[in-house]
């Protein structure tokens, strides 16, 4: 007989994790431009922050520059974090009302409307609505 725990996914969530040069400047951006939000910035110097939006996060975290190297500089295209979500109309509503101009989104040939964002150490990071 299975436990009632056994009903339960045993992955429940995941966090991207990317070196910055300024994590205040980056977490700033992504709560004035992409609409997530945290608590506080960890460590002495501060260093490490973890951002929110519904129910997925993203962490951040300082490094030298030499360390910083979004994925499309090793191999062309691609993105650094990609998220899912339900409703492009409501997604730039969002950005809409934070005051962030923004292009059409790129209709792809897999289905799917996406919008770019990148961020101020030069990550792609993308949303997109597929069906």
């Amino acid at each position: 007989m299975a436990s009632p725990s056994s009903n339960k996914p045993l992955i429940d969530a995941c966090a991207p994790i990317l070196l910055v040069s300024d994590i205040h400047k980056s977490a700033n951006w992504y709560r004035d431009t992409l609409g997530f939000t945290y608590d506080q910035i960890w460590g002495e110097p501060p260093g490490f922050v973890i951002l929110n939006q519904d129910n997925m996060s993203l962490m951040l975290k300082t490094a030298a520059s030499d360390f910083i190297r979004p994925n499309r500089l090793a191999n062309g295209f691609t993105w650094d974090a990609y998220y899912w979500i339900t409703s492009m109309d409501r997604f730039r509503e969002g950005l809409r009302s934070r005051g962030v101009d923004h292009p059409e989104p790129e209709v792809t040939e897999y289905g799917c409307k996406e919008l770019t964002f990148t961020d101020p150490d030069g990550y792609w990071i993308c949303f997109g609505e597929c069906s």
